[in-house]
């Protein structure tokens, strides 16, 4: 396990619910995500990335193996894109405070996804893409 001990009790209870062994996401790590998952403005330090006051439902989570200062996730709303800027990398801790609805999620391991919405969740293994 990667980290287990950065793993929350919330985290540990979906692992356990699904049967998955905790893989954890740390908050120093680069979680890849869809632009359409933020907003931007430009700051005085530069890029600004909020939560978008109106959220595309549902978001769609997956895991690959976790590599290169990277949790392994990909996470994205509306459309999929196999640009190569679909994604841009974001520091994990920021899902923490912006998203806490994907929280729960990071420590599935590699070869997990997950589709949520208010009121919808679909969790399963499908190693064919992790």
């Amino acid at each position: 396990m990667v980290g287990s001990s950065d793993v929350t009790p919330e985290q540990a209870g979906l692992c356990r619910r699904f049967e998955a062994l905790p893989v954890a996401a740390p908050a120093g790590l680069n979680t890849g995500v869809s632009r359409s998952l933020l907003s931007r403005g430009r700051g005085r330090s530069g890029w600004l990335r909020r939560r978008p006051s109106s959220v595309s439902w549902p978001v769609y989570g997956i895991r690959h193996d976790v590599e290169g200062g990277t949790t392994g996730w990909y996470l994205w709303t509306g459309e999929y894109s196999e640009a190569d800027d679909f994604y841009v990398p974001w520091h994990t801790a920021h899902l923490y405070e912006r998203w806490p609805e994907v929280v729960p999620y990071l420590a599935l391991p590699p070869g997990w996804r997950f589709v949520i919405a208010p009121g919808y969740e679909d969790v399963w293994f499908d190693r064919t893409d992790g």
